[in-house]
């Protein structure tokens, strides 16, 4: 019987990406698929002004913040990239 492997995602593909706390520093490591099920709106915002983030595991009082790249190390990764 074969296998159909339908259940795979896009977001499969791309590796974890490391968040670091806005309090306490810590980092932790996200897949897509993590940072959908773990993503919230923000503590004491409206509905209508939800400001979503992923709130941090350790400390349990800061935000997760996405990491940043530089415009070198963009223009880098697009230089590297196989096509």
């Amino acid at each position: 019987m074969k296998n159909n492997n339908n259940d795979h995602s896009f977001a499969d593909e791309f590796p974890p990406v490391e968040w670091k706390c806005d309090t306490c520093g810590k980092i932790k490591e996200y897949t897509d698929g993590e940072i959908e099920k773990t993503e919230c709106p923000k503590p004491e915002t409206k509905p209508e002004n939800w400001d979503y983030h992923l709130p941090c595991p350790f400390c349990k009082k800061g935000s997760m913040l996405p990491p940043t790249m530089s415009f070198t190390e963009g223009l880098q990764s697009i230089l590297d990239c196989d096509i």
